[in-house]
């Protein structure tokens, strides 16, 4: 068996990809998902009014797919604004893709920053004695310094700002303040724009928003990239449908992690066979019964039976730990 070649094009997935994709733009495009709610729209006309009296938008995107997480509904309001890319997430990518996505971005006269906010790497850079040292904001003298911080659903913008106000705001015992944000795997935990003050001298403050989406729709390959890393509710997609999106793109970037993981003899293109050998592994079983009762696709060489979509849920989960693999979904020449 050889791997594929790797491919990010639409016209370049597997026949049943594709036409998944294809529906998938179908689906968004008719409203049968609620893909931009009520929150994101009048967070936006809010959003309108405070840029103005920003003096840097702090745009948080997942390193994983640094263009299909662009917040796009956005793009026009930054224009002549400064503004910084955070690519979050940066474990979760090689530094050889942190290399090449800085010069790409480097190339477009694009200020960008990597960050871990989980782990609170690459925080520090971003309190004002680091702004200042990147060169991508003024600070007036005698008046506070107001950074808008924007992106998508689930880039962990959250976890950002509770870094950063545990480095930069402090008590007057030195320590750090509770965490000021709700954080969770769930996209669209902040429904609501809020200020916060996160630095003290000088005075800084953060304008904190809700994750916003594009509502014109993503095409379908986008929704696939954003719903395999969880910036989109996982109800759009069928769990065994995105773990066959996430068997291509392992294949195709040449990442077997999952081969020895799951214990499986080599690389596969059979997903069934993946989530029957990760099922078996996690011990994610059922009962015939209940496969019976629930409909539930069985693999017809199995010896036992694996409750699929739990399996590839887990497979899933896997992934978006960095535990199958790290690269970029997104592709520079895109």
């Amino acid at each position: 068996w050889q791997p594929r070649v790797l491919r990010r094009g639409m016209h370049d997935l597997p026949a049943s990809l594709a036409e998944k994709a294809k529906s998938l733009t179908k689906k968004f495009d008719e409203s049968t998902i609620n893909w931009y709610p009520g929150h994101m729209a009048s967070a936006v006309k809010v959003i309108e009014q405070k840029i103005k009296a920003s003096d840097l938008v702090l745009e948080v995107r997942d390193a994983r797919v640094p263009l299909s997480s662009a917040c796009g509904k956005l793009e026009k309001l930054l224009l002549n604004r400064r503004h910084l890319i955070l690519l979050n997430k940066a474990d979760k990518i090689s530094e050889q893709d942190q290399s090449t996505w800085k010069d790409y971005f480097a190339q477009r006269n694009q200020p960008v920053h990597f960050t871990d906010a989980a782990n609170s790497k690459g925080v520090l850079d971003l309190l004002p004695p680091g702004l200042k040292e990147m060169e991508v904001a003024h600070f007036k003298k005698d008046m506070a310094f107001v950074a808008m911080i924007i992106g998508i659903p689930n880039t962990g913008k959250s976890t950002l700002i509770n870094a950063l106000r545990r480095f930069g705001h402090k008590d007057k015992e030195g320590k750090s303040r509770r965490n000021a944000n709700k954080v969770g795997a769930r996209p669209g935990v902040t429904r609501h724009v809020s200020v916060i003050q996160f630095y003290k001298d000088p005075p800084a403050h953060l304008i904190d928003t809700p994750g916003i989406m594009n509502p014109k729709r993503e095409s379908g390959l986008a929704v696939l990239r954003l719903a395999l890393t969880g910036a989109i509710k996982d109800e759009v997609l069928e769990p065994y449908e995105l773990a066959e999106y996430l068997l291509y793109v392992l294949n195709a970037a040449k990442q077997y992690a999952y081969v020895e993981r799951f214990g499986l003899e080599g690389p596969t293109e059979d997903t069934q066979m993946l989530l029957q050998a990760a099922g078996e592994k996690m011990g994610i079983l059922m009962s015939k019964k209940e496969a019976e009762r629930r409909g539930i696709r069985v693999w017809e060489r199995a010896k036992v039976l694996v409750d699929v979509d739990r399996a590839a849920a887990a497979v899933i989960k896997l992934f978006r730990q960095g535990d199958l693999g790290l690269f970029v979904l997104d592709d520079v020449g895109e």
